[in-house]
């Protein structure tokens, strides 16, 4: 009897997980579409003896959309070179100082699902004393790039395949001085997690600072997203970083340190 209890209990842990654990969809309001991958990508093999019943293997990669430029519905954006606010114009403003008015952590994905928000869940590298990224003029158009995240079992099947969107404006200017960065975010595209699969992820702003000079500043960030995956016997967490400017530059941190500059045209 002992041992029917202990089978009997055993079963319903590992159904109770699997229930837990459901299949899930996410898609962002434009299905994505894309051309072979820019190159920046990364394999990791794990070791197969440990997750028999888990996670085999990983990869990221840099995706170049054939729909470039798309930029998400509700994503600030700019609609004409200048946008001071009198209100403002009183405050003491500090250029060479770097401040993010916005936040410095939010959660992505929890339980499965898209938490974040795209009007709130964003960063910025100011000048001190602005209240507001509005106040300053100039803005470039948003700059998008996609980043592709896949698992697989041990068997091959898929277990995660998630989609995000690194997202910032850049160039703004105050009374045509310093260039910096505004409603910088990552955001989920689209997502698909495996039956008996959990996956979670979220966003954290490094730091801020002046990449430039005292007479010049440039608002500079460094942000990274982080996830982590569980299966009933697998545990994984890795994370992406990257380096971004208030003159454009773009660099990814985790893959060999190569800069992309990226010059959009302004407004």
């Amino acid at each position: 009897m002992h041992k029917n209890q202990t089978l009997f209990l055993l079963i319903f842990q590992v159904f109770s997980a699997l229930l837990l654990h459901s299949p899930a969809t996410f898609a962002d309001t434009k299905p994505l579409t894309f051309e072979s991958p820019s190159g920046n990508e990364v394999f990791i093999p794990s070791d197969a003896s440990e997750d028999q019943f888990g996670i085999r293997e990983f990869k990221i990669e840099e995706l170049k959309s054939i729909d470039d430029g798309f930029i998400p519905e509700g994503y600030p954006y700019p609609t004409h070179r200048n946008s001071y606010n009198s209100n403002s114009l009183s405050l003491i403003v500090i250029l060479e100082n770097i401040m993010n008015i916005g936040k410095g952590l939010w959660t992505l994905i929890e339980q499965n699902r898209p938490t974040s928000d795209i009007k709130q869940d964003t960063a910025f590298a100011l000048p001190s004393g602005v209240p507001q990224w509005e106040d300053l003029e100039a803005w470039a158009t948003p700059v998008s790039k996609v980043y592709h995240i896949t698992y697989s079992g041990f068997f091959g099947q898929k277990a995660v395949d998630f989609y995000y969107r690194l997202l910032f404006l850049p160039r703004g200017t105050y009374e045509g001085k310093g260039l910096y960065l505004s409603n910088v975010t990552i955001m989920p595209a689209n997502l698909y997690v495996g039956w008996g699969y959990h996956f979670s992820s979220n966003v954290l702003v490094s730091k801020v600072f002046n990449a430039g000079s005292h007479s010049d500043p440039i608002g500079a960030m460094q942000l990274q997203i982080e996830w982590q995956v569980d299966a009933l016997f697998s545990h994984r967490r890795g994370s992406h970083e990257f380096y971004i400017r208030g003159d454009g530059t773009f660099q990814d941190l985790s893959n060999g340190n190569q800069e992309i500059p990226v010059t959009p045209p302004q407004i």
